[in-house]
């Protein structure tokens, strides 16, 4: 019997992927995203598909004036979707961290943080989580088009350059993109405030 059970084993390289997956959240903060967050979910679930299981999934409207709570409401029913709504704007940090306590207390050891307008891409995921399975922190990237505004790039390019040369982080593309993952395990660590 002790080489039937082995036969029948999954590789241990398989058995941390589902683990994983199955201790995977991704955490998508909101706030006046009406427009953009039909679009966003399709594409979403369309990316979730392609993982071996489904992902538990957080929206946190932060305190939206629009009917951003009335689209998320649609999706409540299925696809591990959760919706945590916050009476007041408290600012994304706020809301990473409200989403990110209750994937944790959910069971999560895997977090995912995405923006709801769509500007990251949902099909990217498999390579988040293959680097969450070896590394605490895992930076995404956008690279800003060239018709974002003068500003934006402006913000970007100082942000950049301080980041770079007072904490020696050197990161490609967009510093200040939201698109990043953690292991569970160091969320005490993050300063919120």
């Amino acid at each position: 019997t002790s080489s039937l059970r082995r036969l029948y084993r999954i590789p241990p390289v398989l058995q941390a992927q589902i683990v994983l997956m199955k201790n995977l959240a991704i955490i998508i903060p909101v706030y006046n995203e009406e427009k953009y967050l039909p679009d966003f979910i399709k594409e979403l679930l369309s990316g979730t598909k392609k993982l071996e299981h489904s992902p538990n999934i957080y929206f946190v409207n932060d305190g939206s004036s629009d009917r951003t709570g009335q689209v998320l409401r649609k999706y409540l029913s299925s696809n591990h979707i959760s919706v945590i709504n916050l009476r007041k704007n408290g600012g994304k940090g706020n809301a990473m961290r409200v989403g990110s306590e209750r994937a944790i207390g959910d069971g999560a050891k895997y977090l995912v943080y995405m923006d709801g307008d769509g500007q990251h891409d949902p099909s990217h995921l498999p390579k988040f989580i293959d680097n969450l399975k070896h590394f605490s922190i895992v930076f995404g990237y956008r690279k800003l088009k060239e018709n974002a505004p003068f500003i934006r790039r402006l913000g970007n390019q100082v942000s950049s350059f301080i980041i770079k040369h007072v904490f020696r982080i050197n990161r490609v593309g967009d510093i200040l993109c939201g698109f990043f993952g953690i292991q569970a395990k160091i969320f005490p660590e993050i300063k919120w405030d």
